[in-house]
């Protein structure tokens, strides 16, 4: 199976660890890995897309970069963040366009271009029961938020477009949340109202194909703990990450969603708990692999590239 990993770039620190695990994976179980920097997709006049490639081997560095075309047959893992990464442009949707015209010559693209355009914001969100979510309004009218602040007491305030480097800003009263807007500057806003235990963190579970990811019988689930910050709700990188299980009522609720996001060709997700209700969904780049290795002693990437191989089979079978 040849793979194709497309990130931002193929850099430290620009390759996180959820990419590098999975790279790390398939290079071990013998598949033809190529890692491709995003912004080097090209669509052709033939209606090929061609991109620079460079070869991965494990425990080995990552080959000069050479020009290769995406054929039918290959196997495409998406892995970008909205707003890009630190000194790389964004070119998420771009990228996006341009495989799910690959996908429709006969690559293999996951997540689904399709699911992802209509994940290109947060009304992805918006398909989850209202009683299993915070409350929350989308929108850039200051006064609209202003309102939310007084219904509710505090607010979470976030980019409805998901950029990379604008975290979750926790806002308890007039004064923070008018800070919070004037730094913004003018543009829409994803407004939750926050959730009783939200500054302890959230249980983020790791989707795979609709289902909980389940490896050696452990699920990928974890608690994430926040910085002790009054301003930001941001994942303290320096804390391990704990092993952490779900009750009956979550693991229905996961299950549930799973469903969901499988029909918009999600093979691979994120979902975040908090007291009880779903926070976020993560589709772009999903990560925690790393993470819930590091708390649980096992090797989830393995059942990832497994779960690919096993889509890659049945496309080369449903051909012959």
């Amino acid at each position: 199976m040849r793979l194709l990993v497309v990130v931002h770039g193929t850099a430290d620190p620009v390759l996180e660890a959820t990419s590098s695990a999975l790279i790390q994976s398939a290079c071990e179980r013998d598949h033809d890995v190529r890692v491709v920097e995003a912004q080097s997709l090209t669509l052709e006049q033939d209606n090929r897309v061609a991109c620079l490639g460079r070869a991965a081997a494990a425990g080995r560095a990552l080959a000069a970069a050479q020009k290769i075309w995406l054929e039918p047959g290959d196997v495409v893992l998406l892995r970008l963040e909205p707003g890009g990464a630190a000194g790389v442009p964004d070119c998420l949707e771009p990228a996006v366009e341009l495989l799910a015209v690959a996908a429709d010559l006969g690559v293999q693209v996951f997540n689904r271009p399709q699911g992802l355009l209509q994940a290109a914001n947060r009304l992805l969100f918006t398909a989850i029961p209202s009683n299993l979510r915070p409350r929350a309004t989308i929108t850039r009218n200051p006064a609209e938020i202003r309102a939310f602040l007084a219904q509710h007491g505090s607010l979470v305030l976030r980019s409805f477009e998901g950029r990379k480097g604008t975290p979750p800003e926790l806002c308890h009263n007039a004064e923070e949340l008018e800070r919070a807007l004037s730094e913004s500057g003018e543009r829409f806003f994803w407004v939750q109202e926050f959730l009783d235990g939200g500054t302890e963190g959230s249980l983020r579970v790791v989707m795979l194909e609709g289902k909980l990811l389940e490896t050696d019988g452990k699920v990928a689930v974890y608690r994430r703990r926040v910085a002790r910050s009054n301003r930001y709700l941001e994942v303290q990188s320096d804390v391990p990450h704990e092993a952490a299980e779900l009750d009956k009522s979550l693991r229905s609720l996961a299950l549930s969603l799973g469903h969901r996001l499988l029909q918009h060709g999600i093979f691979l997700a994120n979902v975040d708990f908090v007291a009880g209700k779903v926070v976020k969904l993560k589709v772009f780049n999903p990560t925690g692999l790393q993470a819930a290795r590091d708390a649980f002693g096992t090797d989830f990437a393995r059942s990832v590239i497994i779960g690919l191989e096993a889509r890659w089979r049945a496309k080369q079978t449903s051909q012959m």
